[in-house]
């Protein structure tokens, strides 16, 4: 993005770090923190986003601070600087927020930048309205599962709603705080509200307010009908090596951890203060980050093949013939593809399909160059039915993808080829079509 006339250009790749805006013909350089200064006289509304408020922090004598400016209206500037101290006080009653980060993972950056306790992670407005909605949800649910269910709502618009997330123009929406880890610091984020609604909205994420309102509207036309509803749902949460699992399961999807990062509890963070706020659920109090950081189940821990075995086995026994079980991941050794599907071939189950998908962003400055991921479908049979062919598409889906989208089509096939030489080292595969 061209930081003086704020257009979004692709170049070539190139060793120096000045380039010519084809827009404007200013000079620029290439960085991933550029510096912008948002001109006086810039619109209300620019492609479905509103600025109203810029919360600006500046580093000084050695602390940080924060000051708030308005484009829109000096009445609302006034508005946000005097209701800050009313929603503090309004969220001290989720006492969670007020505690100190801990040090581990990728936390360590946060507090470089001041970040020190969950209330530093979010916009004071963003915070009362995570803390006005657990209330209300009280008065909603009619059971535990419908607590969890709301719990875990809350907990995927968080993804958004905090100081983490980055506005990304080309989607036109916020990118989650965890795909950002390495620029994980507030500089240039959206802050979106989570009860907003219309045009204010967290796009592509949903928001507790409309759902919240869905859920209303289907409440009242059973009432109102006298009809029963006949969708139930159960939400089971936990670690999957403890967790009972349901007797009988016709679709599982699996997406253990992978890639260069041993370790996610941290960038979890969102997630994990917002589910703390439901403080009526035992599950969420049991545990702190240290304790989910150790219980991880990563690829590069000693034990992680004996546990990886037991949750398959779990899946085996709750699955028949007719279950399918969907594998979501990738690796460039044929070694640990081997160590992921070793388990399933003891189970009895067998591979039937494999498909490429896009798994990471365009940019290379956060993201793996390896753009796929490998979805492996498996059902349970007898292993002396092997000589069934394994539907793989994964050469046409990379051209279209090509097409559209900036990736290094020799490495994608380099690291789907581990994954097929796996396979055959495993499960004896006769052929793929």
């Amino acid at each position: 993005m061209c930081p003086h006339c704020y257009k979004i250009f692709e170049t070539a790749e190139k060793n120096n770090l000045e380039i010519i805006c084809p827009f404007c013909g200013e000079e620029l350089e290439v960085t991933s923190k550029p510096i912008a200064s948002l001109p006086p006289n810039a619109p209300e509304i620019v492609s479905k986003w509103r600025a109203f408020a810029l919360e600006l922090r500046w580093y000084s004598n050695k602390k940080w601070e924060k000051g708030y400016s308005s484009i829109v209206d000096y009445n609302l500037l006034r508005w946000i600087e005097n209701t800050i101290e009313k929603t503090r006080n309004l969220s001290k009653k989720l006492k969670v927020f007020f505690e100190e980060i801990p040090n581990f993972g990728e936390t360590n950056r946060l507090k470089r930048a001041d970040i020190k306790s969950a209330l530093d992670i979010y916009a004071p407005h963003q915070l009362v309205s995570f803390a006005v909605y657990s209330e209300i949800v009280k008065d909603l649910v009619r059971d535990n599962d419908e607590y969890e269910l709301f719990a875990v709502a809350a907990s995927e618009a968080s993804k958004c709603c905090n100081l983490l997330a980055k506005w990304y123009p080309p989607l036109g929406e916020c990118t989650p705080a965890g795909g950002v880890k390495a620029l994980w610091v507030p500089e240039y984020t959206a802050i979106t509200n989570p009860l907003a609604s219309s045009g204010l909205k967290p796009l592509a994420r949903g928001t507790l307010a409309s759902a919240l309102r869905a859920q209303i509207r289907a409440s009242h036309y059973l009432e109102r009908i006298g009809g029963t509803s006949k969708v139930s749902t159960t939400v089971i949460l936990g670690d999957a090596l403890d967790v009972p699992f349901p007797r009988k399961i016709d679709l599982i999807g699996l997406d253990p951890p992978y890639g260069k990062f041993g370790s996610y509890a941290s960038l979890s963070i969102p997630h994990y203060y917002i589910l703390k706020a439901f403080s009526n659920l035992a599950i969420f109090n049991s545990y702190n980050l240290k304790t989910i950081e150790a219980k991880e189940l990563s690829s590069r821990k000693k034990d992680f093949q004996n546990k990886w075995k037991v949750i398959i086995e779990k899946i085996a026994r709750s699955t028949h013939q007719n279950s399918r079980v969907v594998l979501m991941f990738t690796s460039t050794t044929v070694e640990l593809w081997k160590n992921i599907l070793e388990p399933f071939k003891i189970c009895n189950f067998i591979p039937v399909a494999v498909y490429w998908v896009l798994g990471e962003g365009p940019s290379n400055l956060t993201a793996s160059k390896v753009k796929g991921i490998n979805l492996v479908v498996f059902k349970k049979t007898n292993t002396d039915e092997m000589n069934e062919l394994i539907h793989i598409v994964q050469e046409e889906v990379i051209r279209e993808a090509k097409r559209v989208f900036k990736l290094n089509e020799d490495l994608e096939r380099e690291v789907n080829s581990k994954l097929l030489t796996a396979l055959k080292q495993v499960f004896d595969i006769v052929s793929t079509y």
